[in-house]
């Protein structure tokens, strides 16, 4: 699976479903003509030994994940409609995730450089994948102790 998350408010959720549109058409297009999978990753990579090798790239899914404080019902409702039509293109899943500004609030410096420079311009990176939701529920409320 590839997770893709993007950090939006309302104002910007037509140029993201754009953006996830162009990535699900162009991930099809290349698989359609025999690329490689996306991020240009060899999918036989992760296979066990055991496992039969093939000259044929695996589908993994994109799992897009949304980051907003504000994003309206109208548009989870557009992103829902979004995920089932380009599911039938290429494998994905939308998730909107709600985020508690609060919590960025408590943290001086953090909240600064959010004023300063705007959430959208803050790197985000991925420490933990392939978590279930308790297990990312548990880790955010250790980080945001020991951060906060």
């Amino acid at each position: 699976m590839y997770s893709i998350v993007f950090p939006i408010d309302n104002n910007f959720a037509a140029y993201c479903a754009v953006t996830i549109t162009s990535i699900i058409q162009a991930t099809n297009a290349k698989n359609m003509g025999g690329g490689q999978t996306p991020l240009n990753q060899d999918s036989t990579s992760k296979r066990s030994k055991n496992s039969k090798q093939s000259t044929d790239t695996e589908h993994l899914p994109y799992d897009f994940h949304i980051l907003s404080a504000d994003i309206s019902q109208d548009s989870k409702d557009k992103f829902q409609t979004l995920a089932e039509s380009l599911s039938q293109i290429y494998p994905c899943q939308i998730t909107i995730h709600k985020v508690d500004d609060e919590k960025f609030c408590k943290n001086k410096h953090f909240y600064n450089a959010i004023l300063k420079y705007g959430w959208n311009n803050i790197k985000h990176i991925i420490l933990f994948s392939d978590l279930t939701e308790d297990e990312a529920n548990e880790i955010e409320e250790k980080n945001s102790i020991e951060i906060y």
